[in-house]
């Protein structure tokens, strides 16, 4: 029974509830106590103690630190949950944009961080040769200056368009034609 109380027990053996259950009698268990672990009002599991040496163990001191303790591992767990679903969700980000169609990288501080497979194919290049590298390598000499002009601008804020065509090179050094839109990620 899922409850958000919790179950004190001091003396197993001498309690109205009947726990004829092999678990509670091949253990001899004097007392117990089992807290919900609550975070956000929402039960995010149980924190069940018990203890087969005294009866009445878990006095009201006991029990204050206990739920204390019960408290910030709700939390934790809560944490824990909710970075496993930013993991997920990045996990399906990244399958999605390396299976697209379309040529995709981040930058940072001037240097590529991700690239798709997309486009290392259109580059012919593997990801080693690419990542850690000033992105401006990648474009022909030609459109060099704008592109640095705009990227740039869109750092300070400033109106940029936010597509517009350029040429990359190619590992070979041939020039690829291609209409670069970009934004800005926080």
């Amino acid at each position: 029974i899922f409850t958000s109380k919790y179950l004190l027990i001091d003396n197993l053996a001498n309690n109205e509830i009947n726990y004829e259950d092999k678990y509670f009698k091949n253990r001899e268990i004097k007392s117990l106590l089992c807290l919900p672990l609550i975070n956000n009002k929402v039960i995010r599991g149980y924190l069940y103690l018990e203890n087969k040496f005294v009866n009445s163990v878990f006095t009201k001191e006991k029990l204050r630190l206990i739920e204390i303790i019960a408290s910030q591992l709700a939390t934790s767990l809560n944490m824990a949950l909710l970075y496993q679903n930013i993991e997920q969700s990045e996990e399906k980000y990244r399958t999605l944009v390396d299976n697209l169609k379309d040529g995709v990288y981040i930058i940072q501080n001037e240097k590529i961080i991700y690239v798709n497979k997309a486009l290392l194919n259109m580059l012919g290049r593997k990801k080693e040769e690419i990542l850690a590298t000033h992105f401006s390598d990648l474009v022909a000499p030609k459109y060099k200056e704008i592109v640095l002009k705009n990227y740039h601008k869109r750092l300070q804020q400033k109106v940029v368009d936010n597509e517009y065509e350029i040429e990359l090179l190619h590992k070979t050094g041939e020039k690829i034609p291609v209409i670069l839109s970009s934004g800005l990620i926080n």
